[in-house]
């Protein structure tokens, strides 16, 4: 009951933030008002999440992402606006514009933590974690790996040479041109090596290795222009080191991960840059990291390109729902289809009914967008908001927090009690929910489904030879 009392105590410091945004002018400091409103709801949430939880879960680190890729740039202005001066969604939207957007955004962000923490201080039925199975869930993973990795591999490599020889442009056309059932076959294999990943917890340098290896690969991938999803696969993989370390990090190690993660951050905003240069080359990508780690500040850049993302909300409340109205939930009825392979389109064409339900394509269609910035990608708020209206949105932003309390609590009781079978089905929902961030609910369903199906179809043959 003592846990219930920390939520209520986060309502009411997030209505007294949402209070003072709501009521601070119509200014550009007004908008540093909300600014400092949206930071003190976030970290007020973090540390009641972690007196609730006693440890980080999955839940925060989705309101994390949600919030750098939603206030990244108000952060900007609000604590960085005498080094920074290029805040990008001034020059797309007028402050009445931005300072609307941001209010509601501010109070969709209190209720969907205030839904996390009023799940995660509940009670939680932990029976459902005492399935045991006896599988070699190291060979479980591999099994994974070796059916789907190929795939991937092959694509990825492709990819990759097209960017680097044509353009960014061009690899994203034949990445939306390839098949989707193989594109998304491939993407199972990251289920794979989250389960190895987490596997290796009792042979702590195997699964030292491995995690250096998946970091790697991801960031050489991300040379590609394929940058949002693979921040959302570099944080949830990080996510599970942490969560399955056996010793805590030392001091050292803290210092060490921390300069990795500089150089980190130093690869993805050069990658988010180099995709506007029209000579791809090593020597140019090297010149632009060198600038970058020299004189640059690289997080305050990541804030920057990741913050693009609050522009497809501002631009669903400010645009397209004066205009159009909500659409009363068709993203998720008309979404769910994805999980149906297209296979047959001449006949029911699924992948045209999925792509109805996009909520950046819906945008750029209805041509509500600015013309010097029309390719916009997804938003998890703007979804809510396209489907829901203005309020209806901030009330559904409450119980998606409710799903996203179970799933950090549930995941982080199967973390502890080193439930995998639990497992396999709570990190294909961290791969998929964790881009949802930036993308549409019809594209990340399918992956969630079909890496949970895959995983136990895995299990149940190995249950039956065993």
């Amino acid at each position: 009951m003592h846990k219930k009392i920390f939520a209520v105590l986060y309502g009411l410091i997030a209505l007294v933030c949402c209070w003072v945004a709501f009521s601070s002018g119509y200014t550009i400091s007004s908008l540093e008002k909300v600014g400092h409103c949206s930071t003190i709801i976030l970290f007020a949430y973090l540390y009641i999440d972690f007196k609730i939880n006693k440890k980080f879960t999955y839940s925060a680190l989705f309101v994390i992402i949600l919030y750098l890729f939603h206030f990244g740039q108000l952060v900007l202005l609000t604590f960085f606006s005498d080094s920074y001066e290029h805040i990008r969604i001034l020059l797309l939207l007028d402050t009445n514009h931005a300072l609307y957007g941001f209010r509601i955004m501010t109070a969709s962000l209190a209720t969907l933590c205030l839904g996390v923490l009023w799940k995660s201080a509940g009670y939680i039925n932990r029976k459902g974690n005492e399935k045991k199975y006896n599988v070699d869930w190291i060979r479980l993973s591999k099994r994974i790996i070796y059916a789907t990795f190929f795939v991937k591999l092959a694509l990825d490599v492709i990819t990759l040479f097209i960017s680097l020889t044509a353009g960014g442009d061009v690899a994203r056309l034949f990445v939306n041109k390839f098949p989707n059932v193989l594109l998304f076959y491939g993407k199972i294999s990251l289920l794979g090596f989250a389960i190895l990943l987490v596997s290796l917890k009792y042979q702590p340098q195997k699964q030292k290795r491995l995690f250096f290896f998946i970091i790697g690969y991801i960031l050489i991938m991300m040379l590609s222009g394929i940058r949002s999803e693979n921040v959302g696969y570099l944080a949830i993989f990080l996510f599970l080191y942490l969560q399955t370390r056996l010793k805590p990090l030392k001091v050292r190690q803290i210092i060490l991960y921390g300069v990795y993660a500089f150089f980190g951050l130093t690869f993805i905003v050069a990658v988010g840059q180099f995709r506007t240069y029209t000579n791809k080359s090593f020597d140019s990508f090297s010149e632009l990291t060198d600038e970058l780690l020299t004189k640059q500040n690289v997080v305050l850049g990541l804030f920057d390109t990741c913050g693009d993302t609050g522009y497809t909300a501002h631009e669903t409340l400010s645009a397209y729902l004066p205009k159009y109205g909500p659409s009363f939930g068709d993203a998720y009825y008309k979404g769910v289809t994805a999980v149906i392979p297209n296979l047959l389109p001449s006949i029911i064409d699924v992948g045209a009914i999925t792509e109805s339900s996009s909520c950046p394509i819906k945008l750029q269609q209805s041509n509500v967008l600015n013309r010097d910035y029309l390719n916009i990608g997804g938003s998890f708020l703007a979804e809510l908001y396209m489907n829901f209206g203005v309020w209806g949105g901030v009330v559904m932003c409450f119980i998606w927090g409710l799903f996203f309390g179970w799933v950090g609590k549930k995941s982080a009781i199967a973390f502890e009690a080193d439930n995998i079978y639990q497992l396999i089905i709570f990190i294909p929902i961290m791969l998929a929910s964790i881009y949802w961030v930036r993308s549409y609910f019809g594209g990340g369903v399918r992956e969630a489904v079909w890496d949970i199906l895959f995983g136990l179809l895995i299990l149940k043959k190995m249950c039956k030879h065993a």
